[in-house]
Order: C-alpha cells, then structure tokens, then sequence
C-alpha cells in the first residue's frame, strides 16, 4: 500500500451479539427451570434449556441442548454443555464455560473482582461486560469483546474466517478491548485485534485531548491486523506478515518477524521497528509509515517518515545498524 493510501480500518458491524434480556424473561415467565429453593446447584436437561440462577451463588450445568442460562444477582459458575449456548453472568462475579458449539458469553454489570470466560470449542462471541475480565477463545473463530475495565483478552483460534468479522479483515480471532489499559493476545491464527475506538467512534477522537488508557497488543504467529486509535499502546506483531496502526499518542510498535506494514500515525512513537529477535539482527522486509510526530524508526525499511523530525537508529550495540537508512525518503525529516 503506498504512502497516501487510505488505512485499512476496521468496519462499523454491530459486535451486540444477541438479544437476550433476562429480567424481560422473568417477567414474562419464560425460564423452564429456576431457583426457587435458592439451590447451590442446578442441572439442566438434556433438552433446550432456559436457566434462571436466581439469587444465590450457584453453580449451573447446562447439559446438552442449546440453553439460555441467566446466572442471577449471585456469584455463578455456569457450564454450557454441549449446543449452542447463551451464557449471561449478570450482577455477580462470574465464571462461564461454553463448552463444545458456537456459544455466546456475556459477563456481569459488576465492577468489583475479576470474571474468566471460556469459549471452550467452537465458534464463540465472548462479551466481559463492565468489570475486570479475562476471556480465554480456545479453539474455534472467536469474538472477543473486552468491555469497560483492563481486560485480557486471548484468541487463540487457528481456523477459518471467523464469523463476525468483516470480510475484508484476517479473522481466526477477533480481539476488541473496549475502554481500559487491556492485553490482548491473538495466538496462532491470522487475527484482527482493535484496542480502544471503533471505526464509529472516530468522530469522538478529535473531540478529546487525550486518550490515556494504553492497551498491549500481541498478535503471535500469523498474519495479524492490529489497531488503535486512543491510549500509549505497545505492539508486538510476532511471527507473519502483520499490519499495525498505532493511536493518537506514544506508542511503542514492533513487528518482529515477517513482512510487516506499520503505520503510527499522530503520536512521537519510539521505536518503529521490523525484526527485533534475540537472535537476529538484521533489516526484515518491513514498510513503516512513521505519520506526524517525531519518530524513531528502527531497523526497517522506511518508505515515508511522515511529518515531524523523524529519525532511523539500530539496536545496540550493533554498530553496523546505527545507520539504515537508505531507502528512506527523508523529505522535510532529519536523520539522527
């Protein structure tokens, strides 16, 4: 893609999930199992269930079938089985488990502790809800939706395109931190992990000073597609062709291994750099568009430094990459 080009972004798709409201359902008298008796155990059928954990803390087996399972105001561990299941924490601190079929997760409204996910296998759409979350994809062509707080988010997938994602993107996994300082780690596969803005949330970027949330991006083996628009963000693009954009303020950007394409964009983001193996230093085949701001582009094949005093280095103490800079296109930058 050459300079001027516009960026590939990620589309504007509703990443909702489903329509499942459980307080409508009780209202409506829909669940065909509840918690009455305020029992620390619930089994489900092995036909379709609907689970109402009621208000207690309880653990909840969904069994077979394609089960809507409410955890409750309690704190719920609730194991899906196999089928297509719909797990919602609600208001307590949650652990949820799909298990084996394309299931969605949905954690608590609570903001206090830690909730864990578990799309298990499958292709799964896990949403953390407003607190502390760690999701865990497994295998499968995951969704990932962090929420609110600093989230952990690991994909894991290794299969087709995922089913969510928009056509245009690498999707074993799809990761998306939501606001927070989040971790978000593809594993094997070709993933696409956004941070902090969505595509329609670009409107809002230039209505605020500063984004401070900084989010850790590892894309692992495969040829990633990573993204973020907000926060002081640190990229590592690992194994595989990748594509990183960084954000509006200082980020740290390496692409490691394989053919990389780095934008970083408006911040004074250091370093921008290729192949920063233990093992090996040497220029990789790596195109770094620096953006405006002043830039150190490390070790890459620099195609535009972009606007601002930009300059190339190499890691030390390898003097013979101190300067590698030919291939720049240096107008209006000045080489360190």
């Amino acid at each position: 893609m050459p300079p001027g080009s516009p960026l590939p972004l990620i589309a504007t798709e509703s990443v909702l999930g489903i329509d499942v409201d459980c307080e409508l359902m009780r209202a409506n008298g829909e669940f065909t199992i509840t918690n009455d008796l305020r029992e620390s155990v619930i089994n489900g059928t092995d036909g379709i269930d609907k689970i109402d954990g009621g208000t207690v803390n309880v653990t909840i087996y969904g069994g077979d079938g394609n089960d809507i399972i409410c955890g409750g105001s309690g704190n719920s561990v609730i194991y899906g089985g196999p089928g297509n299941d719909v797990l919602i924490g609600e208001q307590g601190m949650d652990t949820l488990y799909g298990d084996s079929g394309d299931d969605t997760l949905i954690g608590s409204s609570n903001t206090v502790g830690i909730e864990f996910l578990w799309g298990g296998t499958g292709n799964d759409w896990l949403n953390g809800g407003t607190g502390i979350d760690y999701l865990y994809g497994e295998s499968g062509n995951d969704t990932l939706w962090g929420g609110d707080q600093n989230d952990k988010l690991y994909g894991d997938g290794q299969n087709a395109d995922n089913k969510d994602c928009p056509d245009s993107l690498p999707c074993n996994d799809w990761l998306i931190g939501g606001l927070g300082s989040d971790t978000l780690n593809g594993g094997p596969g070709d993933d696409s992990i956004q941070g902090d803005l969505l595509l329609s949330q670009l409107n809002e970027l230039a209505a605020e000073p500063e984004y401070v949330d900084g989010d850790m991006f590892r894309g692992n083996d495969g040829n990633d597609y990573m993204i973020d628009f907000g926060g002081k963000n640190t990229f590592y693009g690992g194994p595989g062709d990748d594509i990183i954009i960084g954000g509006k303020n200082v980020d740290h950007i390496e692409g490691q291994e394989g053919t990389d394409r780095i934008w970083g964009m408006d911040g004074n983001d250091q370093p921008l750099s290729g192949d920063l193996t233990q093992d090996k230093y040497q220029t990789e085949n790596d195109e770094v568009y620096g953006g405006n701001g002043n830039d150190i582009l490390s070790k890459a094949k620099i195609k535009l430094g972009g606007p601002g005093e930009d300059g190339c280095r190499g890691v030390e103490p390898i003097e013979a990459f101190k300067v590698a800079c030919d291939d720049a296109d240096w107008t209006g930058d000045k080489p360190l």
